[in-house]
């Protein structure tokens, strides 16, 4: 079920983290400081995540540190789906956010590889992943890329981050399920 998570989770991810770049681009027109501005901003919150979610998991729980990780992770994909390039100013406010939903996430995503596999399988369980998330990693973006130049202005990425947040929606159930 953990693996079922994580692929699910790899597909909508996979599809949010490479296309928020070329939404940007397309938004602006051109390469522009926003799309640096964006990594920087996103890759600065990012440790001030990891210490929020470390709080936050020693003070609550690991999975309601996930569950707030993907919950941020929606709110992103419902915006972008709901709003299109109208949102494309507010960069930074998506960088905040895509920044503390990854720390939340994969901070208690290692907890839960330790909880749900054991010396003996760990291995095998992350080269099987990486075969699996590989597989989809490459195939979800040529198939994304094919949908946003097959519909004209910002309907392609509205359907690729709808696909996203279905998938990101499945994994929070997965989420809840896991002990």
């Amino acid at each position: 079920r953990y693996m079922l998570l994580r692929i699910i989770f790899t597909a909508g991810y996979s599809i949010l983290n490479l296309f928020i770049s070329t939404f940007l681009l397309k938004s602006y027109g051109t390469f522009s400081g926003e799309l640096i501005t964006y990594s920087i901003i996103m890759r600065t919150v990012q440790p001030i995540g990891v210490f929020v979610a470390l709080v936050l998991t020693r003070k609550f729980a690991p999975k309601l540190t996930q569950v707030a990780g993907l919950l941020l992770f929606l709110l992103v994909l419902v915006l972008l789906c709901g709003f299109g390039d109208a949102v494309s100013g507010l960069y930074p406010i998506f960088a905040v956010l895509m920044g503390f939903a990854d720390a939340f996430f994969y901070g208690v995503n290692t907890m839960q590889m330790l909880a749900f596999t054991n010396d003996n399988n760990r291995d095998q369980f992350n080269g099987i992943l990486g075969v699996i998330t590989g597989i989809v990693s490459l195939f979800l973006p040529i198939l994304s890329g094919y949908l946003i130049q097959y519909f004209p202005d910002f309907t392609g990425y509205r359907i690729i981050f709808g696909i996203s947040a279905a998938c990101i929606g499945v994994s929070l159930i997965f989420t809840m399920g896991l002990d």
